[in-house]
């Protein structure tokens, strides 16, 4: 939600339209929903190492997580749609996206 609200946040500082505020904040729930499965992944599949933190948290504490729901594949597909309707709202309706398009890209592909 935080990262929804500094996307429209942002757009209305740079003089959006309402469908534009709208679609910056849609923009912002889609990747940060891929962003935690992506991280949700990388508890179960990265190392102490590369991901600069202690893996295997999350099913230690035994939370709920979409690994445990979704396995590898199903959030992989996952983060693979959230990314896609991400930038096809960009694309939508922005002229230039391609910043944007390239980070939520980045992100879903992050390994730490």
């Amino acid at each position: 939600a935080l990262l929804s609200a500094a996307c429209a946040f942002g757009t209305v500082a740079g003089g959006g339209s309402e469908t534009q505020i709208h679609a910056a904040s849609q923009f912002g729930e889609l990747i940060g929903h891929a962003f935690q499965i992506r991280d949700d992944v990388l508890d179960v599949i990265s190392t102490d190492a590369e991901l600069g933190k202690t893996v295997g948290s999350d099913a230690e504490e035994k939370k709920n997580t979409y690994m445990a729901l979704l396995g590898l594949e199903g959030c992989n597909a996952e983060i693979e749609a959230l990314t896609a309707s991400a930038v096809s709202v960009l694309k939508e309706h922005f002229p230039k996206t391609e910043f944007l398009a390239g980070l939520a890209e980045t992100l879903a592909k992050r390994n730490h």
